[in-house]
């Protein structure tokens, strides 16, 4: 099986937590505590955030909790006006640094790309070992995730590091069975309780084998283990097995999930923390150590493909 799909997962899951980018979807107020924004699923109570717009107008905050799916409460009134029509975003930072979509890479390298902070996935091994006869295998990848920031640009880097790397070690830690490997489409039509027929952006390598399993949910709900039926004779429709329970609305971010693989065990083993050199510079560094099993089925004897001559 693939280390790619798993080190691309793990970014997922980092950007998903730790970027946390949104637009606000309602002007924002002088002196106003509760903002509108089109999802808080992965903000929570404490958080940091800022607020910034298109004209450089940005402030600090700290969360009290989200509202609903579409609010967030801060802690303090803001002190400036933020509209829509200005690209108002509230960003999750650590520190006051944020962490940019795009300075979450794939493999280490000599020069780092940016002088905020920077995360880089690496794939570092695959160890195996039976499980059990007639072909149970358990393979062991290990992956290691680095955290940098410049030494000379920030005063506080090796604490700023620091925390993203608890940061990214509690996202790692609550996902012991992750979800990283998932395939995630978005539903693009409201579903009603008893439907079976799902409308969805994509059904590009969705599978219909009795393995492959299939979830739907929203920020409300979620429903698990259906299988699909039929063929697939659209590339935006899936069709389960049985109907669905509840309703889901695409305005609550409504999609489905694919689990084409499942890891059983996983988790981050240790941190390590300390100064870097590279070519571009002196950084404050962080390394988790993470590991991820899974397995694969063997069937024996095993047959050439071909017939020799």
């Amino acid at each position: 099986m693939s280390v790619e799909h798993i080190v691309d997962g793990i970014m997922r899951a980092i950007k998903k937590n730790l970027v946390a980018r949104i637009p606000i979807t309602s002007d924002v107020s002088i002196g106003t505590g509760v903002i509108e924004v089109s999802n808080n699923f992965y903000f929570e109570s404490g958080n940091e955030v800022t607020l910034v717009d298109s004209n450089g107008t940005q402030e600090h905050h700290v969360l009290v909790r989200p509202l609903g799916t579409k609010q967030l409460q801060l802690l303090h009134p803001v002190e400036h006006d933020f509209l829509v029509t200005n690209n108002t975003i509230v960003q999750k930072t650590i520190g006051h640094v944020p962490l940019f979509e795009n300075d979450v890479l794939y493999g280490d390298r000599a020069v780092i790309p940016t002088e905020q902070v920077s995360v880089v996935v690496e794939p570092v091994s695959l160890d195996n070992e039976w499980m059990y006869l007639q072909g149970g295998l358990s393979e062991n990848y290990n992956i290691a995730i680095m955290i940098y920031l410049r030494e000379d640009k920030h005063e506080s880097a090796l604490r700023i590091v620091s925390k993203y790397a608890d940061r990214i070690y509690s996202v790692l830690m609550s996902k012991l069975h992750t979800d990283i490997v998932n395939q995630v489409v978005p539903v693009t039509a409201n579903v009603t309780a008893g439907d079976t027929e799902i409308e969805v952006a994509s059904t590009d390598g969705f599978l219909q084998r009795d393995i492959a399993e299939y979830e739907i949910q929203d920020n409300n709900n979620v429903e698990i283990d259906f299988k699909l039926t039929g063929t697939l004779t659209s590339p935006t429709r899936v069709v389960f097995n049985r109907g669905v329970l509840r309703d889901y609305d695409i305005t609550e971010n409504a999609v489905v999930i694919w689990r084409s693989r499942y890891i059983y065990d996983s988790r981050p083993t240790n941190i390590e923390y300390g100064t870097v050199s590279k070519e571009s510079g002196l950084y404050k560094a962080a390394k988790i150590t993470w590991f991820g099993k899974e397995t694969e089925d063997y069937r024996f004897p095993q047959h050439s493909n071909t017939v020799e001559p």
